[in-house]
C-alpha cells in the first residue's frame, strides 16, 4: 500500500508517459512517520539511510508530501524546467518529484488543454511572457494562471476541440507505438507521423484563439529567431 510507481522524465514525454516503470518510491506519509511500527520492513529498509536522510521528518516520513490524490487518475504532469512546454497526459497512478507539477482540473478536458498547452502558442507565451532561466522556460504556478486558456463556446469552437482530441489521441498511440519499434526508418516514419499531427494541433488552436494570419506570422517568425 505504502510504495508507489514513481516516475522521471525518462518516462514522462511531452504528451505521453509510459506506465512502465524503472523506479519505486516508498509514500511515507504521517501515518508510516507515526506508526512505523506496523511497517518493520519499511523502517528496516529507512534505518540503513539514517546519516544520510535530510527530511523535516527524518527518518521515515517524506518531506511535505502532496495529497495521494493528485497522483491517481487523469492529469497532467508538467517539467518545470524545460526548454519547450512538455505536458504529459497520465491516467494511470503516477508519482512525481517537485521537479513536475500537476493539473487535474475538472471544468475542461485534459486532452484538449494539453494539445493547448504543449502548442507553438503556448511556447510563445510562456517564453515571451513568463519566467525563465537563461534559455530554459520555469513553468511554475504564476505563468501557468496567467496563461489564457480559451474554453470553447459554440459549436465551431467545440468541433475544433474535437480535432484537438482526435489529434493528441493520435499523437498518444503513435508514441506508445514508437516505444516499441527497433528499426531506425520505421521510428522515422512514426516521428514524422507526430510532427505532422502537432502541426495540426497547432492549425486548431491558431484557429480556437481567432488569430490572424499576421498573429501567427509574427509568432513562428519570433519563435524561429530565438532557435537560430
Amino acid at each position: 500500500e505504502k510504495i508507489k510507481p514513481y516516475y522521471t522524465s525518462e518516462n514522462l514525454e511531452k504528451f505521453y508517459g509510459s506506465p512502465k516503470n524503472n523506479y519505486w518510491i516508498i509514500y511515507a506519509d504521517t501515518e508510516v512517520r507515526t506508526n512505523i511500527e506496523k511497517f518493520p520492513t519499511i523502517k528496516h529498509h529507512l534505518d540503513q539511510f539514517k546519516p544520510i536522510l535530510t527530511s523535516a521528518f527524518k527518518p521515515y516520513g517524506l518531506h511535505r508530501p502532496r495529497e495521494q490524490r493528485f497522483y491517481e487518475g487523469e492529469k497532467l504532469n508538467l517539467q518545470r524546467k524545460t526548454m519547450m512546454p512538455s505536458f504529459t497526459f497520465t491516467d494511470f497512478p503516477c508519482y512525481v518529484s517537485r521537479a513536475f507539477l500537476i493539473l487535474k482540473p475538472e471544468d475542461i478536458d485534459l486532452k484538449y488543454l494539453v494539445g493547448v498547452l504543449n502548442s507553438e502558442l503556448s511556447y510563445f507565451m510562456f517564453y515571451f511572457t513568463g519566467k525563465k532561466q537563461g534559455e530554459q522556460l520555469q513553468i511554475d504556478k504564476v505563468p501557468l494562471l496567467n496563461f489564457p486558456i480559451h474554453v470553447p463556446e459554440n459549436k465551431n469552437e467545440n468541433d475544433l476541440s474535437k480535432k484537438i482530441i482526435e489529434s493528441v489521441d493520435l499523437i498518444l498511440d503513435t508514441k506508445k507505438l514508437l516505444r516499441t519499434i527497433r528499426l531506425e526508418q520505421q521510428k522515422k516514419i512514426l516521428e514524422k507521423k507526430i510532427q505532422r499531427h502537432e502541426e495540426e494541433i497547432n492549425g486548431h488552436v491558431y484557429e480556437m484563439y481567432d488569430l490572424s494570419e499576421d498573429d501567427i506570422n509574427t509568432i513562428r517568425t519570433n519563435l524561429n529567431s530565438k532557435k537560430g
